[in-house]
């Protein structure tokens, strides 16, 4: 196919023979950058879906509907990037006992305080002390003696903290920093 410097077209195909061929092969490609453009959509939403829900002012926070350790619970958090839940204000125990009634029947879900360090000293998985916590609610029963073994902490639906076995198996919260953003 040759063009003329007048613009008409000479050898093998008229004019509207290459404009056809020219609709059918940009609707062909409009037809490619959409396909392109849905799955690239699509794996957009996968990989930035995420199980977190923001509260604004104070984090991201999601519910574990499974029973765990408390390790595999940890390791869970840290694995998508946060941490067990720390009660650090009104707000977020409000939170945290909302998840609980809403996401499980068990009576407790582990969040990211121990004493495996030092028996009867409870920090927070950031290392942080946790005995003066205006936060550190123990449940009425709930007595800590040099003998217990249970080191791990969980909160009750009420707001409540117990203190527990770690190898018992029970739901957990998982906490993103409110800087942190989802992954």
């Amino acid at each position: 196919m040759l063009v003329s410097s007048k613009g008409s077209i000479t050898g093998f195909i008229s004019r509207s023979e290459m404009l056809s061929r020219l609709k059918i092969i940009l609707s062909s490609l409009m037809v490619l950058l959409v396909a392109r453009l849905v799955t690239s959509l699509s794996n957009f939403q996968i990989e930035n879906s995420s199980p977190y829900k923001q509260f604004p002012g104070l984090g991201f926070y999601t519910f574990y509907n499974m029973s765990v350790t408390w390790g595999e619970a940890w390791e869970q958090c840290r694995s998508d990037g946060g941490h067990l839940l720390i009660i650090n204000s009104k707000q977020e125990l409000k939170v945290a006992t909302d998840l609980i009634k809403k996401n499980t029947e068990a009576y407790y879900t582990y969040i990211g305080v121990h004493d495996l360090l030092k028996q009867n000293h409870f920090i927070t998985v950031k290392d942080e002390d946790f005995q003066s916590s205006q936060y550190n609610r123990l449940s009425s029963n709930q007595r800590i003696t040099l003998e217990n073994v249970e080191n791990c902490m969980a909160l009750t639906s009420s707001g409540f903290l117990h203190h527990l076995n770690c190898k018992q198996r029970y739901p957990f919260i998982c906490e993103l920093e409110q800087t942190a953003g989802i992954q």
